[in-house]
């Protein structure tokens, strides 16, 4: 898929460089397009970073969506939401809580055969593709039980191809976690 992407984005810029001509036209066929989609999959890539914690963002998250997830039977989305985030920025700044961040991004990322993606601000998704609930239900215990992670978590599985359900249900879950644990206290 990721070829076929780069091809893509390479195969537009060099239209774009052939019809504008001059300078970008010579660039094109002077460096050649080996170099060229290089550049486009750099690109493209980048595009879909998160560039504070370096994982997936919410513009791949779309893409996959669309292109790759609905071929896939059974995923499994947990839903993360950082605990206090906005107080750590207030009482202690923001490189403290960029740390809190880009360590739940290095719990995620290390999950194997999982695709971890920066929703928005402190919230965050860990997609397993084929995993039994039993599974799901303890890649996410394993998770909240790190020893530097504070978040609230929820999950769903189902079909690859409702993914923004399952994320509306994880979602849920998540928010009854927070409801549950502030009663508990």
């Amino acid at each position: 898929m990721e070829t076929k992407r780069s091809y893509f984005c390479a195969a537009a810029i060099a239209a774009t460089g052939l019809l504008l001509g001059g300078w970008l036209g010579k660039l094109v066929g002077f460096l050649g397009l080996g170099w060229l989609l290089k550049l486009a999959l750099a690109a493209c890539d980048q595009a879909e970073t998160d560039s504070l914690t370096g994982l997936k963002n919410r513009r791949c998250l779309s893409r996959m969506e669309s292109e790759y997830y609905p071929a896939v039977p059974t995923i499994g989305v947990i839903f993360l939401d950082l605990n206090q985030l906005k107080q750590t920025n207030d009482t202690r700044g923001h490189k403290d809580g960029d740390c809190r961040l880009t360590a739940l991004a290095s719990v995620l990322a290390a999950q194997p055969s999982c695709t971890a993606f920066r929703f928005g601000g402190d919230e965050f998704l860990l997609i397993a593709e084929n995993i039994p609930q039993e599974a799901l239900e303890g890649l996410m215990q394993d998770i909240l039980s790190h020893p530097h992670i504070h978040a609230a978590a929820g999950y769903a599985l189902g079909p690859g191809n409702a993914l923004s359900r399952l994320i509306a249900e994880a979602d849920a879950a998540m928010g009854q976690y927070k409801a549950s644990e502030s009663g508990s206290r």
